[in-house]
């Protein structure tokens, strides 16, 4: 249990954490209120806004309407439009109806120019003015404004233009002041204290309750210094230093209609709706420490079972373990072993079992557990799948005893376990440190524990052990070239080198296998892939370097292409992890597509474990691959845990001969044999071979004899850099073959 002053401790961790609960939910309700407040002004403004947009887009939408109609009339008259009474009357009557102040037409083909109540000038040509050139390169019917006196707003323009067969004719102008449009705008009543004011798409001011704003910009406005980041097309809140400014659109025109709401008056309800919430946190607050206290025994009983103990074994949990611990033994010196009991495939037995019967599966464990333990020990439930125990063993228990117990422990954790009628098997993963020999803390037991247990896994078994000093060394060596890789892949310190790939029958080579190289810079030597890559392949670094490879190659290959080089196809070995990572296919063909490359051009390297850890997935990523026009060969044949079941499903075109039955065939004769059932197993499913690993002519000659014709070896070549590689492309004279020579190098 927990000392009575950490108890205390902790109920006052609990007080502070609930007043700054208090205050995090102030500041919270506070800019909650805000921006609702915020919003709901910005909606209102909006509101009354459009309700007068509506009706300012009405009107305007009214007189152009007028104006495109009387186009249309004049589009589709059959009797001429100049010097026509009927159209001159129409005018008049039009002036006369108060919609318009002025409405005319003007022709494209001389200029001609009729209009009510305007004696036009002798030198009036309409074809120059703005509405004019407008409405004639747009085509369309539009509202605009024009002024006089440089920036004095006088009229509102609706323009049309005529058009007849898809002729341009001339356009019709209707003209009204902007009386009425000032008047609906100034008349708004906005609440907030607040006023609007019309303002062009160039933030110009059109109408403004000041005259002498008219003319000015929005963004030299005094309220507005320093805000001019802010886009008047924009639907949003700007902040001045006294006013919130709300703009919304004018239908069929490029003007913003602007309404601004006094802060002041916002930040007034503001304070009162956020004081509020603070009255009402407040009392809550009251009430629950009100509770807290009049129940304290009730609520903190449970709280520390929780704090301290496990909810499925009711052991005590890792902090509480390593607390007893080193309270216990470590701080008096007490020597001892500490020992950690990991289930083995523990997501497994999760996907196959229901929670109770896991828990009742942990509780039996524990049950075995307890039994092989002496008295002076302690067993903790260290996470999910993990035990933990410490022994205090005594000075004459030396280290061949302690292996035997550990033996003992794995042996009777093993046996089955009978669960509500069902049998269960689990397997275990045991790992043991010595305090003081190999651990000087509670951290340093435990890691050491682990790293047995890391060690042990690599066997692919389950396994116990006691921690000796070279373990951590293998792991830190793993932690370096992890450390030193992620560099590396920055700091382009991979490179590329190829191994040709030659037919025996045709003397020529057919391609040739891609492969990766590390010179590192950070550990001062060049690492060996059979180094480097087992060890990218338990992380996700495996697929950085499968991406860096299928960038580098692809790039080669290009580069090759524009040379005029003719190689067949180039090799890479696909990963696992590479393999099964979602939309492979299509990424992999956008990458060939981006640099011009036919997927004919790629073998795909896969092993067989690539596939049968899961198969359904596996093979529908191959047949994709497939028919995507890759061909995919099948590594290190032999190898693996072959299955011919899946062999036959998986659309494979080559089999790669692992070098380990090639490197003794001149000496043993079941390697010979073994190379025989590949040949004919190839042969029967119709898959073509390649041996790797050829380095003399006697492995040769029997491969040949065999029925294996495609070679890799350092018989013909050790894997090269490019440059050696493009010479041997010249030597092999692989630039006069044909297209049809090349064809049939791939078939």
């Amino acid at each position: 249990m927990l000392k009575l002053s950490n108890k205390f401790k902790l109920t006052y961790n609990i007080i502070a954490l609930l007043i700054l609960g208090l205050l995090s939910s102030t500041t919270v309700s506070y800019l909650h209120v805000k921006r609702n407040l915020h919003d709901a002004v910005h909606n209102e403004l909006t509101l009354k806004a459009s309700a007068v947009s509506i009706k300012l887009s009405s009107w305007l939408e009214s007189n152009l309407a007028l104006v495109t109609s009387f186009a249309q009339t004049l589009a589709n008259s059959d009797v001429p439009i100049r010097d026509n009474r009927k159209y001159e009357f129409y005018l008049n009557q039009v002036s006369k109806s108060r919609q318009l102040d002025f409405l005319s037409f003007a022709l494209e083909e001389d200029g001609y120019f009729m209009v009510n109540d305007w004696e036009v000038p002798l030198d009036h040509d309409p074809r120059t003015q703005p509405w004019y050139l407008a409405s004639k390169n747009t085509m369309a019917p539009r509202v605009t404004s024009s002024y006089v006196d440089g920036e004095v707003h006088v009229y509102v323009e609706a323009s049309a233009p005529i058009i007849r067969n898809d002729a341009f004719l001339g356009v019709v102008l209707g003209e009204v002041t902007f009386n009425n449009v000032q008047k609906i705008i100034l008349d708004m009543d906005m609440g907030y204290d607040g006023f609007a004011f019309l303002i062009k798409k160039s933030g110009g001011i059109l109408i403004h309750s000041s005259e002498n704003k008219i003319g000015t910009s929005i963004f030299d406005l005094e309220d507005l210094d320093g805000q001019d980041d802010f886009n008047v097309m924009d639907d949003r809140i700007v902040g001045g230093k006294e006013f919130l400014y709300s703009f919304t659109p004018i239908n069929n025109t490029h003007w913003r209609l602007v309404v601004a709401a006094n802060k002041s008056q916002f930040n007034k309800v503001l304070t009162t709706e956020t004081f509020s919430l603070l009255i009402h946190f407040l009392a809550i607050f009251v009430v629950i420490m009100a509770a807290f206290f009049l129940s304290n025994r009730r609520i903190f009983s449970p709280l520390i079972d929780l704090l301290e103990r496990d909810s499925v074994t009711n052991l005590p949990n890792k902090k509480n373990f390593k607390q007893q611990v080193n309270d216990r033994f470590l701080a008096k010196s007490l020597s001892g072993l500490l020992v950690i009991i990991s289930v083995d495939n523990f997501n497994k037995l999760t996907a196959a079992y229901s929670h109770e019967e896991l828990i009742l599966l942990f509780n039996q464990i524990k049950d075995r557990m307890r039994s092989m333990l002496i008295q002076s020990s302690l067993l903790g439930h260290f996470s999910e799948s993990r035990f933990i125990t410490y022994i205090n063993w005594d000075k004459g228990f030396n280290d061949r005893a302690q292996l035997a117990w550990l033996q003992s422990v794995a042996e009777k954790l093993s046996s089955s376990y009978l669960i509500q009628g069902r049998k269960i098997h689990c397997t275990f993963s045991i790992g043991a440190c010595c305090f003081p020999d190999h651990g000087a803390d509670i951290e340093n037991l435990i890691d050491n524990s682990f790293s047995v247990i890391a060690d042990g896994k690599r066997s692919g078994i389950s396994s116990c052990g006691i921690f000796v000093p070279i373990m951590n060394q293998q792991l830190g060596n793993e932690l370096l070239i992890i450390s030193a890789m992620k560099s590396a892949i920055g700091n382009n310190e991979f490179y590329m080198q190829y191994q040709p790939q030659y037919d025996y029958q045709k003397q020529q080579l057919i391609g040739m296998e891609a492969l990766i190289r590390w010179n590192s810079k950070e550990l001062g030597r060049t690492v060996s892939p059979g180094e480097f890559i087992p060890i990218a392949e338990d992380s996700v670094l495996i697929v950085l370097l499968g991406d860096f490879v299928i960038d580098t190659v692809i790039k080669q290959i290009k580069n090759w292409n524009d040379e005029g080089f003719v190689f067949g196809r180039v090799s890479i070995n696909i990963s696992p992890k590479q393999l099964l990572i979602p939309e492979f296919t299509e990424k992999l063909l956008t990458k060939l597509s981006r640099n011009g490359i036919s997927s004919s051009q790629l073998e795909l390297e896969i092993t067989e474990t690539s596939v049968l850890n899961n198969p359904e997935d596996g093979i529908k990523i191959l047949e994709q691959l497939s028919r995507a026009g890759f061909y995919i060969t099948i590594d290190d044949f032999g190898t693996g845990y072959s299955s011919l079941e899946y062999l036959k499903l998986m659309p494979v075109n080559k089999l790669k001969i692992d070098r380990a039955f090639v490197r003794d065939l001149t000496i043993d004769s079941k390697d010979s044999a073994i190379l025989k059932i590949i040949v004919d197993l190839a042969s029967a499913l119709d898959f073509q071979l390649l041996a790797e690993g050829v380095e003399t002519k006697e492995q040769l000659d029997i491969l040949i004899k065999s029925g294996c014709y495609s070679i890799q070896g350092y018989y013909y070549s050790k894997p090269v850099d490019v440059s050696v590689m493009e010479v041997k492309l010249r030597e092999n004279s692989l630039l006069a073959f044909t297209s049809s020579e090349l064809k049939a190098s791939i078939a």
